[in-house]
């Protein structure tokens, strides 16, 4: 399971409650997953037009 990544973190996090590793959520230096889920960042689609030559 990919815990680092930000769009699997509920997955995980239900995962860990299943699993009674909720000492694995939170802000210490031994957490996997953060108490609150991160910011997704949106991508913003570039303002370039693309011409074709």
């Amino acid at each position: 399971m990919q815990y680092s990544y930000p769009k699997n973190y509920a997955l995980v996090k239900k995962a860990l409650i299943k699993a009674g590793r909720e000492d694995l959520i939170g802000n210490g230096p031994k957490c996997l997953i953060k108490t609150y889920p991160p910011r997704m960042v949106s991508k913003k689609k570039s303002s370039k037009k693309h011409i074709d030559k």
